[in-house]
Order: structure tokens, then sequence, then C-alpha cells
């Protein structure tokens, strides 16, 4: 893993479990066997055609995320960020709840 790549991971991580915080959950710890696991699946997605789906893994929670770029960024140029998944997913869960809540 670059240490571009690894920077944002760990601040992802770090985003995810202030997010995490403001609602008393366990903090979350970085599994490269997690991570193997999970970019396997993609890649299984990706080979497949398919669109996003949760794989049959048991005990582990499951976020899907795409990015998309219309701006005409060539696909080899796209970074995937983890700080920007962190704040859409927290951004989704605060939706839902507003939703739920008619806020």
């Amino acid at each position: 893993m670059s240490r571009a790549v690894l920077g944002d991971a760990q601040a992802g991580l770090e985003r995810l479990n202030q997010y995490r915080a403001r609602h008393q959950a366990v903090r979350l710890a970085w599994s490269q066997p997690l991570v193997q696991a999970a970019q396997g699946w993609a890649n299984y997605l990706v080979a497949q055609g398919c669109g996003l789906e949760r794989s049959d893994a048991e005990g582990v929670g499951q976020t899907l995320v795409v990015q998309y770029f219309n701006d005409g960024t060539p696909d080899s140029e796209v970074q995937p960020s983890l700080m920007a998944a962190a704040d859409a997913w927290y951004s989704t869960q605060v939706r839902r709840l507003c939703h739920a809540l008619s806020c």
C-alpha cells in the first residue's frame, strides 16, 4: 500500500471512529485481512460486471461505497478516498435518522 493510500486509510478510519464516538459506538481497528477480503470481493464484482452487493461474509459489517466522477477525469487518475467514503456514509446515516424522526 502506498504511503498516500495508507495515510488516507488511517485518516479515514479516524474519521469513522469520530463519527462512531458521537453515538458511543466502539472504535474500529484496521484489519489487513479484512482489507484483503474486501478488495477481493470488489475485484470479483468488477470481473462479473455486477453492481454493488454484499458478500456472504459473516461476523463483519459491510458498507458499500461507489465514487462517480463526471468531470472527465480518466479512471487511471481517480484516487478513492476513505475520508470521502466515511463522510458519505455518515451523511447517509444522518439523513436516514432525520427521515425516521421526521426532522
